[in-house]
């Protein structure tokens, strides 16, 4: 156990089964973008993404961003399905009433869950033939073709 910086609030420090025993346990997660937004995904939890990095850094850092968002569900898709909270927008007011929001939504929870699972199955979640043997099969059909 360890308590945060500056916030009144108790830290838990988990290894990787209690990491997913406590997804399972969970109704919806808030969390910061990266791959753990696919483990979430992977567990069937819906989830709220946040990230806010210092302002300064931001402001030299805003010009070389190219991507239209920081999940990497959203990315895939190409649209927001997870609710995202970047920057300016992420406080706690709004990521209060957008968890609100999801929690009044079953159905919208649902649909993050099963549209979730859908990018999981793209990329290659279960699938019988690893990520490796799948990329190698591409680029020698690419090769091979030209």
């Amino acid at each position: 156990e360890a308590y945060s910086k500056g916030i009144q609030a108790r830290v838990i420090i988990v290894d990787e089964e209690q990491k997913y025993q406590s997804f399972k346990a969970s109704n919806l997660a808030i969390a910061k973008s990266g791959t753990n937004n696919l483990e979430i995904a992977i567990a069937g939890l819906p989830m709220i993404t946040i990230y806010k990095i210092n302002p300064i850094t931001h402001f030299f850092i805003a010009g070389m961003i190219k991507v239209k968002f920081a999940n990497l569900i959203n990315l895939i898709l190409n649209r927001e399905l997870i609710p995202e909270l970047i920057q300016d927008n992420c406080n706690s007011k709004k990521i209060a009433n957008v968890a609100q929001n999801l929690i009044a939504n079953p159905d919208l929870m649902q649909k993050q869950i099963v549209e979730s699972q859908n990018v999981l199955k793209i990329l290659g979640l279960n699938s019988p033939e690893s990520p490796s043997k799948k990329a190698a099969k591409k680029i020698l059909s690419y090769f091979l073709a030209n």
